[in-house]
């Protein structure tokens, strides 16, 4: 008896534009058996977070008005950076 590897089904499936039904049927597993990996592995996922850092010299300048803005920031890291904060924040 072949064991079933459950996490390769459960990302094949996450890959694919399937229904559990029409996936489960085509692969020739139990959709009941499949439920219970998928959610079990949604249940246990551990939340990791990875330190993200962008190399800058950022400094907070305050000018002759009394505004704050930063200097030495380049605003093409910008989504990396809110990508992460949020999925620390997660």
């Amino acid at each position: 008896m072949t064991k079933i590897d459950w996490a390769e089904h459960v990302a094949a499936f996450g890959a694919s534009s399937q229904t559990a039904v029409a996936y489960c049927a085509d692969a020739g597993i139990k959709l009941e058996t499949f439920r219970y990996h998928l959610y079990k592995q949604k249940r246990h996922r551990p939340k990791r977070f990875q330190e993200f850092q962008v190399a800058t010299e950022l400094v907070i300048v305050r000018d002759q008005h009394g505004d704050l803005s930063l200097k030495g920031f380049d605003v093409a890291h910008l989504p990396q950076i809110v990508g992460a904060w949020c999925h620390a924040l997660s």
